[in-house]
């Protein structure tokens, strides 16, 4: 016996279609009326929206949003969602500019009492995880 297809299930199906034609038409009709000026006014805010998009995903997703959400709402895949926000955190996570110097006594100096975990020496790329501020073995200063 084949399973009949939930009426509500139906229902909603159809009113999603109908969502989606109504939107495509809105769009046409916005889009007749634009200028060469709205293009580059446009193409400007998209740019500013690449920049921003990682970090306003990762806050919805922080803020409990789903991920299927997001990808349904910006009309793009739920892997182009994860990897915006892999990418927020791994900026997150990465030091500043200014945040790391070399000394002048040729060890480490780190304006953070211990560097995060995983972060790799500049001087001879080897990890630091707790670097306690002893001289760098992998360096050759004396």
């Amino acid at each position: 016996m084949t399973e009949q297809p939930d009426a509500l299930e139906t229902v909603l199906a159809a009113a999603r279609q109908a969502d989606a034609e109504a939107a495509a038409t809105m769009r046409e009709v916005r889009a007749e009326g634009l200028t060469f000026a709205d293009a580059v006014r446009i193409r400007e805010d998209a740019a500013v929206l690449d920049i921003a998009m990682p970090r306003i995903l990762a806050e919805q997703r922080d803020a409990g949003r789903s991920v299927k959400d997001m990808a349904r709402a910006l009309d793009v895949t739920e892997s182009y969602v994860h990897r915006l926000i892999r990418q927020h955190r791994a900026a997150e996570a990465a030091p500043s500019v200014g945040e790391y110097g070399l000394s002048t006594t040729g060890g480490h100096e780190w304006h953070r009492e211990t560097p995060t975990a995983g972060r790799r020496c500049r001087r001879c790329d080897l990890p630091h995880s707790q670097w306690s501020g002893e001289r760098c073995t992998g360096s050759n200063d004396q």
